[in-house]
């Protein structure tokens, strides 16, 4: 069964079957796509969970269902730039708190 009849089939039905099929045919390349763009498997896995969570929540805006693999890709890639940041961000914090502590002398 091609994308756009799996997810018409999902939005008519909200069915986890179906569901469960849109992430067997498009999961590798969303995990893919966000390991690659972030080079951190534990991290890639939680923005493959994260698009997935988007798709849940807006599939019903798809205007092109047989565009389906790159809205995937396309969020994919927002989600991995966002997840960048944040830890581009975190890093920065903690290097700042590692520079205001005290140095020990020993």
């Amino acid at each position: 069964m091609e994308d756009p009849a799996i997810l018409s089939r999902y939005l008519a039905t909200r069915s986890s079957t179906d569901f469960e099929r849109l992430v067997e045919v498009h999961g590798s390349m969303v995990f893919g796509a966000a390991l690659r763009h972030t080079r951190h498997r534990a991290l890639a896995e939680e923005i493959t969970q994260e698009v997935f969570v988007i798709l849940v929540r807006k599939a019903a805006a798809i205007r092109e269902p047989h565009k389906l693999g790159a809205w995937l890709h396309r969020t994919t890639l927002q989600c991995a730039a966002n997840a960048n940041r944040r830890e581009a961000r975190r890093r920065r914090i903690m290097d700042e708190y590692a520079n205001e502590l005290p140095k020990s002398t020993g």
